[in-house]
């Protein structure tokens, strides 16, 4: 089932059925000062060709200093970050340009390892990092025909695992992996493996294709399910060929077989631009909600509700969420040193200056920080 929404239907009606999902009763909707009392980022900026963690308190409104130089001796990176991922109180730190990864101990930031062995051809690099269980975690590179499993407990990379073609995504629900790849045929396809097999390399159990490149896995449902995000791209209508269709979420069940439940267009050019980038552009919040930075908008998609809802018209680039309280950090390609604020129902907060250009953002839960 595919359910398009343009920009021609009423506000209101978006409006309605972007409620209608977060309906319920909850300190946050009788407390309506939680979005300035609880969140706590760690924000991932580069300047001067290297990169700094930088802590922003809602609480207290305030920016500390670089996180990693003073847990470290006073040494901080030598290099930039394109993309950070927690897990397991732990904080990995993307460099795409070496092909490496630094790991930190989240509660104190101090370096615990530096992760390489990837094949990482120029012009290519890391796109994302994605965990099925404490000790395994999953991540590929663009231009490279291989999916790449880390060891997180030992935090040793094994010897990639070729794939029929080159990887543009990949992302975890439950102990289900799944990679999207552009095949050798030019067909792209949706591979699933799982993580608890006892096989090292895992095999690979299903091959589900798809019309576009896909850009983004995440998993939703307390492992029940995935999100699966193509670009979409120009004749793929099959009733109407001349209409280009937009960037596409898929939920994909977790069950065997893994299927396609559903699925919601978004209403915008193609993101062809996304294909090998970096997963920085779209995050996730309660109740099965993403919200993807897009060159037209920054908008919040229902996943299971089959809804779009916009927050704001840009270009947007960057963006985090805290999961619990629903509060959403963005920036547009033109404006990376300013950290646009917005609630989960569409009400922006006064914008925040940035003492650098900001490539990342992490929603942490500030007792875990020391």
């Amino acid at each position: 089932m595919s359910l398009v929404l343009r920009r021609s239907l009423a506000a209101l009606s978006l409006t309605t059925l972007f409620l209608a999902g977060c309906s319920g009763e909850s300190d946050k909707v009788i407390n309506p000062d939680i979005y300035n009392r609880t969140e706590t980022s760690l924000l991932a900026v580069n300047a001067a060709g290297s990169g700094q963690l930088i802590r922003y308190s809602e609480p207290n409104s305030a920016f500390g200093t670089d996180e990693i130089a003073p847990a470290n001796g006073g040494t901080g990176l030598t290099e930039p970050i394109d993309l950070m991922t927690e897990a397991y109180e732990q904080l990995y730190l993307v460099h795409r340009a070496s092909g490496a990864i630094t790991v930190l101990d989240l509660p104190t930031r101090r370096k615990i390892a530096r992760l390489e062995g990837f094949d990482v051809p120029a012009g290519g690099g890391l796109i994302n990092i994605a965990f099925s269980n404490q000790s395994q975690a999953w991540t590929i590179a663009a231009g490279s025909p291989n999916l790449y499993q880390i060891d997180a407990e030992r935090l040793v990379v094994l010897p990639p695992i070729p794939l029929d073609g080159m990887p543009t995504a990949v992302g975890t629900s439950g102990t289900r992996v799944f990679v999207g790849i552009k095949g050798n045929d030019s067909v792209n396809r949706l591979l699933v493996f799982s993580s608890n097999t006892g096989v090292v390399p895992p095999p690979l159990e299903q091959s589900i294709i798809l019309p576009s490149p896909i850009v983004a896995i995440v998993g939703v449902g307390n492992g029940e399910s995935a999100m699966v995000m193509t670009t979409g791209g120009a004749g793929l209508d099959t009733l109407d060929p001349s209409r280009a269709v937009g960037p596409t979420l898929y939920t994909v069940s977790t069950k065997n077989p893994v299927a396609i439940q559903q699925e919601v267009e978004l209403p915008y050019s193609p993101i062809l631009e996304r294909v090998g980038q970096p997963l920085t552009w779209l995050a996730q919040t309660r109740d099965d909600y993403a919200v993807v930075a897009l060159p037209g908008a920054l908008t919040q998609v229902d996943v299971r509700g089959l809804g779009a809802y916009d927050l704001a018209f840009d270009s947007f680039d960057v963006v985090g969420a805290d999961y619990f309280t629903g509060l959403i950090y963005a920036t547009t390609n033109s404006g990376a040193t300013r950290l646009r604020r917005f609630t989960d129902n569409g009400t922006e907060l006064d914008p925040l200056s940035l003492p650098a250009s900001l490539v990342d953002i992490q929603f942490v839960n500030a007792n875990k920080l020391r």
